[in-house]
C-alpha cells in the first residue's frame, strides 16, 4: 500500500478530531442511535480523507485538495492519526465561569479599593472635623440667698467638664442629689458616692438648661444655667458656697471661719488655682516655700498653711487646704506650720 509523503500528512488532521466534531454537531437534531450511526459514519468518512482504514491502518493517500490543512497530524510514526481535543472543548466556558465568579466575589479591582478608602477616610475625617472650643477654668463664689443670679456654666460637644462644689473654707462639700432641666440633653456622672464632683457631657450642639444641686446637710440648693456653645467650654468650673459645709474645718489659726469675701473673684481664683497674678510681679521668699506677688500696695499671698503674721486684709481658703491672703507691705511673715511658727521674708523692691 501507497502512503502519503509526510508533507502532505503534516497537512491533514486527525480524524478522531473531526469524528467527535461532527457527532457533536449533528447531536442537537437526533436521537442517541442516530447520532451514535452517524458519528460512526462520519468519522470513517474522515479517516478515510486523512488515509487511515477503519482499523487504524494506512490506506491510500488522502487528497490534499479535499482536506482542511488543519484536521489531520502526523505523529511521526507510519500512519497518519485524527487529532484528540477531547479536553480542551471544555477550556472556554469553565475558563470564563471562573472568571464571572471571581467578578461576582471581588468586583472591585485592588486600585478601586484603595481608591475607595482613600475617599471614604476623607470623608470621614472632614464630617469630624470641627473647630476646637477655647478651654476655660475658672472658680466661682455662689450665695444661697434668695434672688442671687444662678452662675453660668459653659459647655461644648465633646467635652467632659468637671464641676466641684466646696464651702467657705474650701473644703469639699458633698452632693447628695442633682436634677437637669433637660434630661435629654446632658449626660451627668457623679464621680463616686458622695463626692462632691460632677462631670456635665451635653448630647446635643446648641442649648440651654438649668442644673440644681442639693448638698449633704443643706437645706438650700446650689443652682447653676448651663448653656451649650462650640467656642467656649469650661474644662473645670469650681464653686464655692459661700457656707460652711459638713466638712468644714479650722482653717485658720485666729479666725476659725475665713469666710470669703463676696466679689473677690482674684483671691479665689488664685486659691483654686485657675488664675494667677502676672508673673513679672512674683517676689522671692526666702525662709518657707510660699508664693507671693506685688500687686500695688498689698501683697497677694498663696500657701498650704495658716499666716499668723501680719494681719491680712482679705483671705479664702480653696481646695485641697490651699489659702490666698492679700495683705499691707510687710516683709516678715509668720506661718503656722503643724506645731511650729516659721518665718519668711519677703523681698520687697
Amino acid at each position: 500500500m501507497n502512503f502519503a509523503p509526510k508533507h502532505v500528512l503534516a497537512k491533514a488532521a486527525p480524524a478522531a478530531f473531526l469524528a467527535g466534531f461532527l457527532g457533536a454537531t449533528h447531536a442537537g437534531s437526533q436521537s442517541p442511535s442516530e447520532v451514535g450511526t452517524a458519528s460512526a459514519v462520519d468519522q470513517q468518512s474522515q479517516m478515510a480523507l486523512c488515509g487511515v482504514e477503519a482499523d487504524g491502518s494506512p490506506s491510500a493517500v488522502p487528497d490534499a485538495g479535499k482536506v482542511d490543512a488543519g484536521l489531520c497530524r502526523n505523529d511521526g510514526g507510519s500512519s497518519p492519526t485524527i487529532a484528540q481535543t477531547d479536553g480542551a472543548a471544555d477550556s472556554g466556558p469553565r475558563t470564563q465561569g471562573f472568571t464571572d465568579a471571581l467578578e461576582l466575589a471581588f468586583p472591585m479591582t485592588p486600585d478601586m479599593i484603595r481608591t475607595y478608602r482613600r475617599h471614604l477616610s476623607e470623608t470621614e475625617r472632614t464630617a469630624q472635623e470641627q473647630v476646637e472650643p477655647r478651654s476655660l477654668s475658672n472658680a466661682q463664689l455662689v450665695s444661697l440667698d434668695p434672688g442671687t443670679k444662678p452662675p453660668e456654666v459653659m459647655l461644648a460637644p465633646g467635652i467632659a467638664t468637671a464641676l466641684g462644689i466646696y464651702d467657705a473654707s474650701g473644703m469639699p462639700w458633698p452632693i447628695r442629689q442633682y436634677v437637669v432641666g433637660d434630661g435629654e440633653g446632658y449626660q451627668i456622672v457623679q464621680l463616686g458616692e458622695n463626692s462632691n464632683t460632677l462631670t456635665i457631657s451635653p448630647l446635643r450642639r446648641f442649648g440651654w438648661s438649668n442644673l440644681v444641686i442639693a448638698l449633704l446637710g443643706e437645706a438650700q440648693p446650689v443652682v447653676l444655667h448651663l448653656l451649650v456653645t462650640e467656642e467656649s467650654a469650661h474644662y473645670r468650673s469650681d464653686i464655692h458656697v459661700t457656707r460652711l459645709g459638713p466638712n468644714a474645718s479650722a482653717t485658720n489659726a485666729t479666725s476659725p471661719w475665713p469666710l470669703a469675701r463676696a466679689g473677690d473673684r482674684e483671691l479665689l481664683a488664685l486659691a483654686s488655682g485657675t488664675s494667677f497674678p502676672d508673673a513679672t510681679s512674683k517676689l522671692d521668699v526666702q525662709g518657707h516655700p510660699v508664693d507671693a506677688w506685688l500687686e500695688g500696695e498689698s501683697v497677694l499671698l498663696r500657701t498650704r498653711h495658716p499666716l499668723l503674721s501680719p494681719a491680712w486684709l482679705d483671705s479664702i481658703s480653696g481646695p485641697e487646704g490651699i489659702r490666698a491672703y492679700r495683705l499691707p507691705l510687710q516683709s516678715t511673715l509668720l506661718l503656722a506650720v503643724d506645731d511650729r511658727v516659721v518665718r519668711a521674708e519677703l523681698e520687697l523692691p
